[in-house]
């Protein structure tokens, strides 16, 4: 037997070869670990073919380096096995390259069976030659060449995970210098496993098919072509990934600094919300020194509901703006001035301590907000005066003290200033009237259920609808939430009331479906009070087993701003709710300070979109809101969560929301709220209309 010579060009080509692959698969290993949706298993495994071709590829380079007397064949099954096994190795490489921890132990635990399948590689390669006679493997350089690739392995892995990190990608130079260390150490070891054999030189092959140099280069050739053009198309792809990626950022980011600017400010007016004024009226309460204090307005528009009902709701919005550009004009930099509800606005006055003044101001901001004309409109306003500390002890009572006066100042007449007296604290004794006659009525089922449908926005069918309480009070009649729900809040009496209305809901729910009337999911709304209650998921459970109903019968509401105050809790609650299969909706969207971020950690199935971002739609125009509210739907279609517009009060907003694409939509335009009957003939109306539909 002769000593094996070779070809060096060739051994050149296998170690380019071995490089180019290392190159693409350490591009792909990247790609891998950034990736965070199902294309990661299409990467890995598009990223292990490569590998293992390559490797592949570069045995049969080696073996055709070979100075050899006679024309070599191969077997294909044998063949292709070698190519399998280089495959199982290469699927282990990405899989543990990929985790996002990975310790030296296993590097070096997976790197056995990996070196152990580039053997296999290696023997399954030269088995399919069939030579008699066989091919001899001497014992000592065949056992230092299989740790050789050992150590390589485990050094490649090593290399690899550290240095295809998801913060800090490498950079193209830095990917090809490593590429060529690896592909050169995985060739030279795969160059001096040959060396270790000894062929005679009397061997033939008598394997099935011969392979000429020519087609032999021709598919080495081929194989190098491939890999080249995948790492050339995946850096292609990775570059154009990565704009789309910064370009999402961006919009994130910019989308996340408009929610939580409009978290503090009111989207209508710009002015601070009701959280920024009372974050400033608690802080300049707390650095009030002896002899100084600060005085609080209570603004209170008259009349103003009449106004938006009468001559609608784009002239009342344009007489908020300018009765908020008024008070600006009037107040200094140490007034803090906010808009804390529909027509309802606070003006902080720190250092003032002259009640005159205070009151000589308020009179004066009256007869400036009197000035202002509408098409035929009108605007006065009352005005509640409390000052700090004579009248209030802390932020809070400052407040309340500043709302009585102001109510009082209704009650007088309107259009005044009415400063804070003692005696009106007696007031507060009607709360406690109202919360003794919540108690019974709750026990005496005064409490009713109206329904507000919500309607598909592509086809205008039923969707569903929220229920709304009422309270049928039998002096007062007909009370509206605004009335009891905040004393229900504050009294404990919120949880009875919402089991009431859980239960009336249900059993409505029961009753239409046993009519054979087709029911959507109805939504429900829940309070922080429910939403600390242990008791909640068991209470909800036993209504829907109480009345034979399934989960999906119901959906359960919380506010944005409940959700982040108590994230960890709604996290948890929420979570169980929706294994139990009831549906999540997030109420008010973009009215609290949440991050669109936050919506991938909450088990959120639905988003409802803040009807002051509908009520400032501008159709045709690409205003701050119409643009916030379609990157909203974009952004929840991507998250999987079904999108739904409150305060659809327009034809034009309806219009642009089903452009934008959303899901449903609620409003007074579509259906205002309603009695149990009158949904109950709603439903009718589905029914058939669904019925006919399939007979049709």
């Amino acid at each position: 037997m002769s000593p094996i010579t070779y070809n060096s060009p060739l051994i050149a080509l296998a170690v380019l070869i071995c490089s180019v692959t290392c190159y693409a698969a350490m591009d792909m290993l990247g790609r891998v670990r950034r990736s965070r949706t199902r294309a990661k298993s299409s990467w890995l495994l598009a990223g292990a073919c490569v590998l293992a071709t390559g490797i592949w590829a570069t045995h049969f380079v080696s073996m055709m380096a070979l100075e050899l007397p006679f024309v070599l064949g191969h077997e294909i099954d044998l063949t292709l096995a070698s190519w399998l096994a280089g495959l199982v190795a290469t699927l282990i490489v990405f899989y543990v390259s990929s985790r996002s921890a990975l310790s030296a132990w296993a590097i070096l635990a997976a790197a056995i069976p990996v070196a152990t399948s580039t053997c296999a590689l290696f023997y399954l390669g030269n088995l399919s030659l069939q030579l008699t006679p066989a091919i001899v493997y001497l014992p000592l350089p065949t056992a230092t060449t299989a740790l050789a690739f050992y150590l390589v392995v485990a050094a490649s892995m090593w290399i690899a995970h550290r240095l295809t990190t998801v913060d800090r990608p490498m950079s193209p130079a830095a990917t090809a210098l490593v590429s060529v260390c690896i592909g050169a150490g995985l060739a030279l070891c795969h160059h001096f496993a040959v060396l270790s054999l000894v062929i005679s030189d009397r061997a033939t092959s008598t394997a099935s098919v011969s392979v000429d140099p020519f087609w032999l280069s021709l598919l080495v050739s081929s194989c190098t072509l491939f890999i080249i053009s995948l790492g050339v198309f995946a850096a292609l792809l990775d570059r154009q990934l990565d704009k789309q990626t910064a370009d999402l950022v961006e919009s994130l980011r910019s989308a996340n600094a408009q929610l939580r600017y409009r978290s503090r400010y009111d989207a209508l007016t710009e002015l601070p919300n009701r959280t920024t004024v009372y974050e400033r009226i608690r802080a300049a309460t707390a650095e009030v020194k002896p002899g100084e204090g600060c005085a609080l307005l209570y603004i209170d528009l008259d009349g103003f509901k009449l106004i938006n009902d009468s001559l609608g709701h784009g002239l009342g919005d344009r007489l908020l703006q300018r009765t908020s550009a008024v008070l600006r004009e009037l107040a200094d930099e140490q007034h803090t001035l906010g808009r804390i509800g529909g027509d309802e606005f606070l003006l902080l006055m720190e250092h003032a301590t002259d009640a005159d003044l205070v009151e000589a101001f308020a009179e004066h901001a009256i007869a400036e907000l009197a000035r202002i004309r509408e098409h035929g409109a009108t605007l006065s306003a009352s005005i509640g005066i409390a000052l700090y500390p004579n009248d209030a002890s802390d932020a809070a009572t400052l407040v309340t003290a500043a709302d009585l006066a102001m109510y009082t100042a209704k009650r007088a007449g309107k259009n005044r200033v009415q400063r804070y007296l003692p005696s009106m604290g007696i007031k507060q004794a009607d709360a406690f009237q109202i919360q003794d006659e919540l108690r019974a009525g709750i026990d005496n089922d005064e409490l009713v259920v109206y329904y507000q449908p919500k309607y598909r926005a592509r086809d205008g069918g039923l969707a569903g609808a929220e229920a709304l309480v009422r309270w049928q009070h039998p002096r007062r009649g007909l009370v509206s939430p605004g009335l009891f729900i905040e004393v229900a809040e504050r009294s404990g009496l919120i949880n009875d009331l919402e089991l009431n209305v859980i239960d009336q809901v249900c059993r409505h729910i029961r009753d239409w479906r046993a009519a054979g009337l087709r029911v959507p999911a109805v939504s429900i709304n829940l309070s922080v009070a429910r939403l600390l209650d242990d008791r909640l998921i068991a209470q909800i459970a036993g209504a829907l087993a109480r009345h034979s109903l399934t989960a999906d019968s119901l959906i359960l509401e919380i506010t944005e701003t409940l959700a982040m105050e108590e994230f960890e809790t709604a996290t948890r609650v929420l979570g169980q709710l929706s294994e139990l299969g009831i549906r999540i909706a997030l109420d008010d969207f973009g009215t609290g300070y949440s991050s669109l971020s936050y919506l991938q950690k909450l088990p959120i199935h639905q988003l409802k979109v803040d009807r002051s971002f509908t009520a400032n739609l501008d159709e045709g125009a690409a205003s701050a809101h119409s643009e916030i509210v379609k990157l909203i739907i974009d952004l929840s279609h991507v998250l999987g969560i079904t999108v739904v517009a409150e305060g659809v009060e327009t034809a034009a907003q309806q219009r642009y929301l089903t452009q934008a694409g959303c899901d449903e939509l609620q409003g007074y335009l579509l259906d205002k709220p309603m009695p149990a009957s009158d949904y109950e003939l709603r439903l009718v109306r589905e029914t058939e209309s669904i019925e006919h539909a399939f007979s049709a």
